[in-house]
């Protein structure tokens, strides 16, 4: 079944606010999905809610399913309106219009970096913010060739895509403003049509250069200084490590790469509950146990995931989209001793270990290939 976006989500709760019964069996068990993944893993947004306000949302999810479960035969019966009307109550923080309000009234900020665009001819950072009830959208090239002038729908179109609508915003319809600094330390401010099309530019005036660069300074400076940069964990506390460490798995977009010698078949079902439309990639030694078996089946269930072996590493890695994550111990058994988790705060760095482990990794799987190949 096709996995439900933030738009359907609200489409079918606004079906059950004007006329419940025109719900169908497909749409409830894809508004269910949608509700679980958003509980699953880290939402900015929910972590936001009061407790008694995700104990609200909690308990009536958890009524709407008893409910679902007692009469699953009986759908489209009286049950149904109890089964929907408490889904709708537990909508507070899931619906775009609610998580638009909870994103402006916390002031947070959406910050993301090595964002392509032009078919990854050129990257950008955004930040994403909203000032006295307006949204900002700031763009800065980041590298490569091709200017954010040149592909300005397309990275619009990205960013609203994967970021924007996620969290409740669209860039015509909440009248997004977007300011940007490219190559050559132009600054713009650009418009763009319905379907994001037809950009108009304005090139920013001396004063308005010095409060983009002050306010993209200042952004999320107090936000970044509140995460931690290193875990440790004491022997026996393997439940807050396999947290954390699900914590990274769970808000993978786009890419996970796993450096590991030494893996079992308890990181299948790990890897189970990553965004399904995200690429993993795991470069490992030694498969214990019956992950021989269990690493197959996952491929061959999940799609979009390699693997291969090599022995070039003594260290533990996890790269996921653009973070680096060094581990001590191999993931099936972190915090059997003491161990710690250290975000790589340099982003050179981390791409130059992750190039340098990429190749290696392209190199067994061409090796691979050629000893399968008859």
């Amino acid at each position: 079944m096709e996995e439900m976006q933030q738009r359907e989500y609200d489409e079918v709760i606004k079906k059950i606010e004007k006329n419940y019964k025109a719900v169908t069996l497909s749409e409830y068990k894809k508004l269910v999905g949608f509700m679980q993944t958003r509980y699953h893993g880290y939402d900015q947004i929910l972590s936001a809610l009061p407790k008694e306000q995700l104990w609200h949302n909690y308990d009536y999810f958890g009524r709407s399913y008893c409910e679902a479960v007692q009469h699953r035969q009986r759908w489209g019966l009286s049950s149904k309106h109890y089964i929907l009307s408490c889904l709708l109550k537990a909508s507070q923080g899931l619906t775009s219009e609610s998580r638009r309000r909870i994103f402006s009234e916390e002031r947070m900020t959406i910050f993301q970096d090595n964002i392509g665009f032009g078919h990854r001819t050129g990257f950008a950072q955004i930040k994403f913010f909203v000032e006295k009830d307006t949204p900002y959208l700031f763009l800065v090239h980041e590298y490569g060739f091709n200017s954010i002038t040149n592909k300005i729908e397309d990275l619009v179109t990205t960013v609203e895509a994967e970021y924007l609508l996620d969290t409740g915003f669209s860039v015509i319809e909440d009248k997004v403003q977007i300011y940007y600094k490219d190559v050559g330390d132009s600054y713009n401010q650009v418009n763009l049509e319905v379907g994001l099309v037809h950009p108009k530019w304005r090139t920013l005036e001396p004063q308005e250069r010095l409060w983009f660069d002050h306010t993209w300074d200042s952004l999320g400076n107090e936000t970044k200084d509140q995460q931690p940069s290193a875990f440790f964990f004491e022997k026996g506390k393997q439940f807050d490590a396999y947290n954390t460490i699900m914590n990274i798995f769970t808000n993978v977009k786009k890419e996970l790469f796993i450096v590991d010698n030494y893996i079992d078949s308890t990181l299948f079902l790990m890897l189970e509950k990553v965004n399904p439309g995200a690429r993993i990639r795991l470069l490992t030694s030694k498969l214990q146990g019956d992950a021989p078996v269990a690493i197959e089946k996952f491929r061959d269930q999940r799609g979009n995931f390699e693997w291969c072996q090599a022995k070039d590493f003594h260290d533990r890695y996890i790269f996921a989209d653009n973070d680096g994550y060094l581990l001590g111990a191999s993931i099936k058994d972190f915090a059997d001793k003491a161990t710690t988790l250290v975000t790589i705060q340099e982003k050179q760095v981390v791409k130059l270990i992750k190039s340098y482990a990429m190749d290696k990794f392209k190199t067994a799987i061409l090796n691979k290939s050629l000893i399968q190949s008859p």
